[in-house]
C-alpha cells in the first residue's frame, strides 16, 4: 500500500518523538493538537491516504501512556476538510467527545465525529499499543442533502452491523501493507466504501429511502459477496441459495452480477477456484490429496476440480503444483486472475 503521507518517529531519538510527532499533527488536513503527560516513551505513526472519494489515516502507537487529542476552533478555523470522519479502535481503548456526546470505545469499535466542530479525543492506556484507522467522508458520499448524520457525533455506533463489519473490512483491505492493490482496484474499494458508509448511516437515521437504488444495490452486492466468501466450502451453494439467504427473487440477484460479466454461478465457481489454487501453493497444503482440496471449497470431487481448473487456468491442479514445486516462483497460470480484493468488486 503507498500511502500519500506518512508520519512517524522511529527514526529520532526518543526524547525528540513526540514533540516532532505533535508539530506534525497541526499540519495534517485536520490539524489537532496532542497532548501527553509522559513523552519519553513515545513511538508513533500516522499514514494518510487520500481517495479522492474519501480519505483514510492509519494511526499506530506503542506509547504506553494516556494522550489527548484537541480540536479547537482556532485549528478548525485554520484547516477544516468538512468532512464526516468515522473512527475504528483496531486495538487498545479511545475516547471522543464532541457536542456533549461521550463514548469510549474498545478493540473492534466504532465511533464517530465531525471536523467542523470541537472535539476532544483520548487514548487510554491499557498496557499495549494503539492502532486506529479514521476514514474521513465528504457529506456528499450520503448522496442526499436530507441527511444529516449531526446527531451521531460523540455515538458509538454499532460494530456488530452487517453493513458496519463490512465497512470495516473494506477499509482494513485498504490499509493492508501485505495486499496493495492497483490504482483501479483501489479505487473500485474505496467506492465501495463510500457505499456502505451511506447506507450504515442512513440506516441508523432510519432514512433509507433516501438512498438512491444504485448505492442500496452496491451495498447488497457487497454484503452478497461476502456471504459467497464465507460458505465457498458448502456444495450447497448455488445462486438459489445465495438468493433466498438474502431474501431476494434470482432474477434481482442475476442483475447485480451483470456489472461483473459473470453470472452468479461463474462468481461462486471462480471464488472457489482461486480458495485452490492458493492451496496448491500452499507449503502447509502440499501432502494433502487433491480430493481434500476439492471437497474443502465445494467441488463434487477431484475430476470436477481438475476440468473447471484446467478450464480457466490452462493446467490441471497437478500439473499447477508440480510447478510451483519446482521453484518457479509464479506460474502461468497466475496471470489469469489475480485476487486483489475479489471480494470487494461491487462499484
Amino acid at each position: 500500500m503507498v500511502f500519500d503521507a506518512v508520519i512517524r518517529t522511529d527514526h529520532l531519538p526518543p526524547g525528540e518523538r513526540f514533540g516532532h510527532f505533535r508539530d506534525q499533527a497541526l499540519d495534517l488536513p485536520e490539524p489537532v493538537e496532542l497532548r501527553s503527560k509522559v513523552t519519553s516513551d513515545f513511538s508513533a505513526e500516522a499514514s494518510l491516504r487520500d481517495f479522492g472519494t474519501f480519505s483514510l489515516i492509519r494511526f499506530i502507537t506503542t506509547a504506553d501512556a494516556d494522550f489527548g487529542i484537541r480540536r479547537s476552533p482556532r485549528l478548525i478555523r485554520k484547516a477544516d476538510p468538512e468532512e464526516y470522519r468515522l473512527l475504528i479502535s483496531m486495538h487498545g481503548h479511545s475516547g471522543i467527545d464532541q457536542d456533549g456526546q461521550q463514548c469510549l470505545l474498545g478493540p473492534g469499535e466504532m465511533g464517530f465525529y465531525h471536523t467542523s466542530r470541537p472535539s476532544e479525543g483520548w487514548r487510554a492506556s491499557t498496557g499495549g499499543p494503539a492502532r486506529l484507522l479514521m476514514a474521513g467522508f465528504p457529506h456528499s458520499v450520503l448522496a442526499s442533502p436530507r441527511i444529516t448524520a449531526d446527531r451521531l457525533v460523540g455515538v458509538k455506533l454499532p460494530a456488530d452491523d452487517s453493513i458496519a463489519r463490512l465497512l470495516k473490512s473494506v477499509l482494513t483491505e485498504l490499509t493492508n501493507p501485505a495486499r496493495p492493490h492497483h490504482a483501479s482496484s483501489a479505487a473500485r474499494l474505496a467506492n465501495v466504501a463510500c457505499d456502505l458508509f451511506a447506507v450504515l448511516l442512513a440506516g441508523l437515521l432510519d432514512q433509507e429511502e433516501h438512498l438512491s437504488p444504485q448505492v442500496r444495490g452496491q451495498a447488497l452486492l457487497v454484503e452478497i459477496q461476502q456471504f459467497i466468501e464465507r460458505n465457498l466450502s458448502d456444495p450447497a451453494l448455488s445462486p438459489a441459495a445465495v438468493a433466498a439467504a438474502h431474501s431476494i427473487a434470482p432474477r434481482t440477484l442475476h442483475r447485480l452480477f451483470q456489472g461483473h460479466g459473470l453470472t452468479v454461478a461463474a462468481w461462486i465457481r471462480q471464488r472457489r477456484l482461486e480458495r485452490c489454487r492458493r492451496d496448491l501453493t500452499d507449503p502447509q497444503s502440499a501432502e494433502q490429496p487433491l480430493s481434500a482440496i476439492a471437497a474443502r471449497w465445494g467441488f463434487a470431487d477431484h475430476p470436477h476440480l481438475s476440468r473447471a481448473f484446467r478450464r480457466a487456468y490452462g493446467l490441471t491442479p497437478s500439473e499447477y503444483r508440480h510447478l510451483h514445486r519446482r521453484g518457479t516462483g509464479k506460474g502461468p497460470a497466475d496471470t489469469h486472475l489475480q485476487d486483489e480484493g475479489a471480494q470487494f468488486q461491487a462499484g
